[in-house]
């Protein structure tokens, strides 16, 4: 799964982008294993194939997923929920 180099970037680094005039901010999906070195870890490699496999085979949108995320992270005390066995989808949620 060929995913931009863009696309990577913003997931790992997030980006500022404009939107009707109004700068806004895009804030990472994932977090690097390392924020101080611009290269990433096997493991956040693997995040990024699953977030991807999301996104394109179940066809969930990034607000869903953020907060699926946000979720298991409060909620559930998860620390990389997308390296984790037990993440699952139930549809669209």
């Amino acid at each position: 799964m060929a995913v931009p180099a863009s696309t990577l970037r913003s997931w790992f680094a997030g980006q500022t982008y404009r939107h009707g005039g109004e700068r806004r901010q895009f804030h990472a999906v994932i977090r690097p294993a390392d924020p101080k070195s611009h290269s990433l870890s096997f493991s956040n490699l693997v995040e990024a194939y699953v977030l991807t496999a999301i996104r394109r085979k179940h066809h969930i949108g990034l607000p869903t997923i953020r907060r699926s995320l946000d979720y298991l992270v409060k909620k559930l005390g998860s620390r990389r929920p997308l390296l984790e066995e037990q993440l699952a989808t139930h549809g669209g949620d």
